[in-house]
């Protein structure tokens, strides 16, 4: 009789103290595991591991992610193999691969599809959620979008902040080509490239990429992708990017540490001031300041358009006419505003234009450059910024000038 209560009792500990371990070993307490931080959808949990395996640029976008158990014997506690588009880019092990392996068992499933973001070359993480029921059914992923090669164009403005680029660790070796020889240096002097040209353009999905001879190198930051989304878009739509200067620099560590600052304008400083110009143009790009002589003669249309103002930004025309005198006749570059006379250039400084002008007036199209007004009802400036003639490049004119049909 004793032998049997004492049996009984020994089963009843046991099964209590075997349902305690099940208990606790099914419980994890998620705040205690290394790197995990506790969201409102769900656990952050870092991706170990990245630097096993290439990390392609094509996955720096990824946002899907599957979950599923390794079968690699060698492990002693089996980690959770984490997938994008297919490739193996890292493992989540220990406690949280646990929890997620005893899930993955008790709903009989192969594989999880959760959400994620790849935030370096190295660097990434899933989102787990609380409930595993909620989190097989497809997540929603805008179609690729498919772009021709833009026409990179100048911003109307001048660049006033200094921006970083984010995500350039995944385009590592498109970087190191940019180096001379396409290679690094092997100290630090030269490690920073300044002054090199770029252009930014969107990608569709709400991204936004910076190139460098149609390689991409990075991505534009969370912010200014926001900020300046609406005008990139208008760009695009006209088949256009915004050219943009930038640094680089790849640092000596291993893996290197990279950097890419971006020259970004203001919103309001990359498409022309006024409403579209719809008659057949061409803007010149910026360059060097030039003043325009004889606004004296045109004050008053000089303080019409600079209104309640000290200083506007406008859209000026260059265009050619022959001026006659009793001894002479010579060809003159006048400068327009909104198709108003405000003065024009030094026979010295317009014969630096005369060329172009004349290749644009044989096609039929319009000469228009960077001008400021500054003044008041007694005295009124306009100066340019514009390149002259001389500093275009051949693939410029081809492309802006040349290429348009000549008039009648």
């Amino acid at each position: 009789m004793l032998y049997a209560v004492f049996l009984v009792l020994c089963i009843a500990v046991g099964i209590w103290f075997e349902g305690g371990l099940i208990r606790r070993g099914s419980h994890v307490n998620w705040t205690q595991a290394p790197g995990v931080i506790r969201r409102r959808q769900g656990l952050v949990v870092p991706i170990s591991g990245m630097s096993w395996a290439p990390m392609p640029s094509e996955l720096a976008e990824t946002r899907r992610f599957i979950l599923t158990r390794s079968s690699n014997p060698y492990f002693r506690h089996t980690p959770v193999v984490v997938l994008a588009k297919g490739r193996r880019i890292g493992v989540i092990e220990d406690a949280v691969a646990r929890k997620i392996n005893a899930e993955l068992r008790r709903r009989k499933l192969s594989q999880l599809l959760v959400e994620g973001e790849l935030t370096g070359r190295f660097e990434g993480h899933v989102v787990v959620p609380y409930d595993f029921s909620e989190a097989t059914p497809e997540l929603p992923a805008g179609p690729a979008r498919a772009f021709p090669v833009p026409v990179p164009v100048e911003a109307w403005g001048s660049a006033t902040e200094k921006v970083d680029a984010v995500r350039c660790d995944f385009f590592l070796s498109d970087l190191i080509a940019l180096y001379p020889d396409g290679r690094l240096p092997p100290g630090t002097s030269g490690r920073t490239l300044s002054g090199l040209d770029a252009e930014i353009f969107p990608t569709g999905q709400g991204r936004t990429g910076v190139f460098v001879d149609d390689q991409q190198i990075g991505w534009l930051a969370t912010a200014q992708e926001a900020s300046h989304r609406p005008v990139l878009e208008e760009l695009a739509a006209g088949g256009h990017s915004l050219k943009v200067r930038i640094s680089v620099r790849v640092g000596m560590a291993d893996p290197p540490a990279v950097r890419v600052r971006i020259w970004l304008h203001e919103t309001d400083q990359i498409l022309p001031p006024g409403e579209p110009i719809e008659t057949p143009h061409v803007v010149l790009p910026p360059g060097a300041t030039i003043q325009v002589t004889g606004e004296e003669e045109h004050l008053t249309d000089l303080v019409q358009k600079l209104g309640e103002e000290h200083q506007v930004v406008t859209i000026a025309e260059l265009y050619l006419f022959r001026r006659c005198s009793t001894r002479s006749e010579r060809e003159v570059v006048g400068v327009r505003i909104d198709d108003t006379p405000v003065g024009e250039l030094t026979a010295r400084s317009g014969a630096h234009f005369e060329a172009v002008l004349r290749a644009c007036q044989e096609r039929g199209m319009k000469a228009l450059c960077r001008a400021t007004i500054t003044g008041n009802q007694l005295k009124a400036d306009v100066t340019l910024n514009v390149a002259r003639s001389g500093s275009l490049t051949s693939q410029w004119i081809d492309r802006h000038i040349l290429s348009g049909p000549p008039s009648g």
